[in-house]
């Protein structure tokens, strides 16, 4: 085998195993916390108060899947000449859609530009 080959197998290996560990890590401890979450969420007695809580853990998982979702997609699909252009799409999701959208996710949880929003789409 190649020196280069065996070089970019064995970076290609690294970050498989380092998103991965990361990815599960995140996942995991929503998962460990979504109980705990679900059941303090639903001793809060409003209703307005439970729609709070849930909208904000939807707009913090919301985030980590479009970012870990391209991140997975750039890194696990085999490179190929004719995926250079998919390729070069999930990048820019990830390194300016996804921080652009950032702060429009969390801020939809604001009433005010919520009702600024369905106005702009129902003249």
């Amino acid at each position: 085998m190649n020196g280069l080959f065996v070089l970019f197998l064995l970076i290609y290996l690294m970050t498989l195993i380092i998103n991965l560990i990361i990815f599960f890590l995140v996942i995991t401890d929503y998962h460990l916390h979504n109980p705990i979450i679900i059941s303090t969420i639903l001793h809060i007695q409003g209703k307005t108060g439970k729609l709070k809580a849930f909208s904000t853990c939807t707009s913090h998982l919301l985030v980590v899947f479009i970012f870990y979702g391209s991140i997975i997609f750039i890194y696990f699909v085999p490179t190929a000449t004719n995926m250079f252009g998919i390729n070069k799409l999930f990048s820019v999701i990830s390194a300016l859609i996804n921080p652009l959208l950032n702060p429009l996710i969390y801020s939809l949880r604001n009433n005010d530009l919520k009702a600024a929003f369905r106005r702009t789409l129902n003249p």
